[in-house]
């Protein structure tokens, strides 16, 4: 999964403040939604780069849990040398994954999201991460109109749509499948359903096969 990335160049060093969980809790205030707790919570930074931030965050959180992400391991080691230097142990990093252990990673989830520009040209692909999601049986938050809409939540019935680039309606979606959990096993259950009958490779062989039989009778 590394080796897709440019790993031999650190970031630069910096902390981000408006990641800080009370401007969060702030943002979410002033939008009508209910702000996440304020001390008991979860806390994942996806590109965390040198951990600046998610280890200060953590020094200042310390009822808290933080996860540090990052593809570079120059960044992680030096993450990790922080926490250290800091005495914390509720914050961790975590490093590129084998491709062997994506089914576990994401099955460790609720719910996929999938979100793009709404941007013409997104409306005639199809996100990989979407596939992922539904052969392991999560459910998805899509915010990406045109064939992946379809495929996705009218064809499979795999997961709810949101409009892209609107966080009203982001929102909103989350919230309504935060609040059924059984709707989201069953939108689950029929995502993976659809990937075995329509996008395994045998299946994807049966009908290429069928295609180039059609083609000389």
């Amino acid at each position: 999964m590394a080796s897709d990335y440019v790993t031999d160049i650190g970031y630069l060093r910096n902390f981000h403040p408006d990641l800080a969980p009370s401007r969060l809790r702030l943002v979410a205030a002033l939008n009508g939604l209910a702000p996440p707790p304020a001390e008991d919570f979860d806390y994942c930074e996806l590109g965390c780069a040198y951990g600046d931030t998610a280890v200060v965050l953590a020094a200042a959180n310390p009822g808290a849990r933080f996860v540090g992400i990052d593809i570079n391991p120059e960044h992680i080691a030096l993450a990790e040398r922080s926490a250290r230097a800091g005495g914390l142990d509720n914050v961790r990093f975590h490093g590129a994954q084998p491709k062997s252990r994506m089914p576990e990673i994401v099955r460790a989830c609720d719910v996929g999201a999938a979100i793009l520009q709404d941007n013409p040209t997104f409306r005639t692909v199809y996100p990989n991460k979407v596939f992922d999601y539904m052969a392991t049986e999560r459910p998805t938050l899509l915010a990406i109109d045109g064939v992946a809409r379809k495929l996705v939540c009218d064809d499979a019935q795999a997961g709810l749509f949101a409009k892209p680039e609107n966080p009203r309606s982001i929102a909103d979606v989350i919230l309504a499948m935060a609040d059924d959990p059984a709707a989201c096993a069953a939108m689950g259950a029929r995502g993976r359903q659809w990937v075995l009958a329509n996008a395994t490779r045998n299946s994807l062989a049966q009908r290429y096969l069928d295609i180039l039989q059609g083609m000389v009778r």
